[in-house]
């Protein structure tokens, strides 16, 4: 049985690295990702910086009897200064920028153990973490691919942006893609 939770602190989260890199590292390194490790550490380093963005929030999934993690997602308060959303409203009509980027949650990450993927978990995960926020607007970037991540988007009500952005030193393209909080059920 998995068990979603929300109500880690920031130390937790923090003493939990190690374990979030290496699910990370499980979830991404095999194709269409295909991950390198200098991506792995970037992830590592880039979360301490994430958890201190404002209105971070992180759900994780727990094996219920050994409370390992097995999955998670995270997001916080989009906001002009940082990479992603400086990066890609440069790139955006004006419209989208003022109807997605002034006001709007970015679901940063996702990522579940490969062993449990595929039971609806990385759905819980996505659910949980946008139950209930402040915000009228979510925003995320997807690799441009046909994965099981857009497929969960698109069946929760996500809607394409931008169909492809290549970021600074990231080799493949990805998507940029919206959701209307208001439109779904908390």
């Amino acid at each position: 049985m998995i068990t979603i939770n929300d109500a880690l602190t920031h130390q937790q989260i923090l003493a939990h690295l190690d374990r979030l890199a290496g699910i990370y590292r499980e979830a991404f390194h095999t194709p269409p990702y295909s991950k390198q490790e200098d991506e792995v550490i970037d992830f590592a380093q880039s979360l301490p910086r994430h958890v201190a963005r404002e209105a971070f929030r992180m759900v994780v999934a727990l094996e219920d009897q050994s409370q390992t993690v097995v999955g998670f997602a995270y997001g916080y308060s989009n906001r002009p200064g940082q990479p992603f959303h400086d990066e890609v409203t440069r790139l955006v009509s004006p419209e989208i920028r003022t109807n997605w980027f002034l006001n709007s949650f970015q679901f940063a990450e996702i990522a579940v153990t490969p062993g449990i993927q595929g039971r609806g978990i990385g759905g819980r995960l996505h659910d949980h973490l946008l139950r209930g926020l402040p915000y009228p607007k979510a925003v995320l970037a997807t690799m441009a691919a046909e994965t099981r991540a857009f497929q969960m988007y698109c069946k929760r009500g996500w809607t394409i942006l931008l169909d492809e952005i290549y970021f600074p030193g990231v080799p493949r393209p990805y998507r940029i893609m919206g959701l209307d909080l208001a439109r779904v059920e908390r």
